[in-house]
């Protein structure tokens, strides 16, 4: 091997490490966010219920910190609810969803499912309470809000679609 096949080598090697550093780097700060998440999901799905709570409640944290835009916030914050729900604390559950759709910010970009996902658990909430007017006045207006912003026919509208409900 001549000394210029070696310097060619490890100008290769050099290369392919900055290479790799900086797309470790990238997937670090970029795919972060949504492997914490991810992660969150799994301790929950597994039993890990108190160490599921506290990574959700550490990314909320994190997060209102940061930026703006909440669709992030609302993934974590809906991990968090079910959480709660997993664990037996219904009033917790609760609170946490009037506590996203209050501090929701409606110019956070772009338009969220997620915030309706909140709103139709709530009305759920309702519906067992035996508050059936209030749920189904609440689940049309999602509706509404739904079509409007995705169509009625995107995956995520027929969440809400009541309108076949009776009038009440």
């Amino acid at each position: 091997m001549t000394a210029g096949t070696v310097a060619g080598l490890l100008l290769m090697i050099t290369a392919l490490l900055v290479w790799y550093l900086r797309r470790r780097a990238c997937i670090r700060r970029v795919g972060s966010v949504h492997s914490r998440l991810r992660i969150a999901h799994s301790l929950r799905e597994a039993g890990h219920f108190q160490q599921a709570e506290d990574a959700y409640r550490a990314m909320l944290g994190e997060h209102r910190r940061t930026t703006r835009d909440q669709g992030f916030a609302l993934d974590a914050a809906t991990g968090l609810y079910l959480t709660l729900l997993d664990r037996g604390d219904w009033p917790g559950a609760e609170t946490l969803l009037r506590e996203i759709v209050a501090t929701y910010d409606p110019m956070s970009p772009p338009f969220r499912m997620g915030l309706l996902h909140a709103r139709r658990e709530l009305a759920h909430i309702r519906l067992h309470r035996g508050e059936y007017s209030d749920a189904v006045d609440e689940l049309r207006a999602i509706e509404r809000e739904s079509v409007t912003n995705v169509g009625e026919t995107r995956a995520g509208t027929p969440f809400a679609l009541v309108s076949s409900w009776p009038k009440h």
